[in-house]
């Protein structure tokens, strides 16, 4: 919703006489959209698969290097 009134912001603030009240109006969605997803960022989904009975799935944290080696985890102090 905040979509479809920030591009009607903009539609109308190019084509309109008065465009202040439009671009601020469209840029205020466009902060409060990106307010949002700061707020609650959308998950990555890596993958994506039907588990079947008798099938398992095991999800490894890690990391590994450009040629597939694990990689040494510095610890921050």
């Amino acid at each position: 919703m905040l979509r479809r009134l920030q591009r009607l912001a903009m539609a109308r603030a190019f084509a309109a006489g008065n465009r202040r009240p439009w671009v601020i109006l469209g840029a205020s969605v466009w902060l409060l959209r990106k307010a949002n997803e700061v707020r609650k960022p959308q998950t990555e989904v890596v993958y994506r698969g039907v588990l079947e009975p008798g099938h398992t799935m095991v999800v490894d944290h890690t990391l590994v290097d450009r040629r597939g080696k694990p990689a040494k985890i510095r610890r921050r102090r």
